[in-house]
């Protein structure tokens, strides 16, 4: 995923906050229905906080979270959603 959403996370930072933001999640999305069924499968064998598994996952908000700081910033996202990072 990191070849393309580097590309796409510059695209969508051009873009109005809003605009970025949307385009990003339906991006996001869109990779995860595809990757559902892999995921499914992994989990069979490979724990969900492995290191392939938190990998992906970080790599995904590092992509995503500065998207999302944007949009709260111009006010047009509000502040309640989560990364779903914990906290702890």
């Amino acid at each position: 995923m990191r070849w393309r959403a580097v590309p796409l996370v510059r695209r969508v930072r051009r873009a109005g906050a809003w605009e970025g933001f949307v385009a990003w999640v339906h991006r996001l999305a869109g990779y995860l229905v595809t990757k559902q069924a892999l995921a499914h499968e992994l989990l069979e064998y490979v724990d969900r906080d492995s290191p392939l598994f938190q990998g992906c996952r970080g790599l995904m908000l590092q992509a995503g979270e500065p998207l999302l700081a944007r949009a709260q910033q111009a006010e047009v996202v509000g502040r309640t959603p989560t990364s779903g990072r914990s906290s702890s």
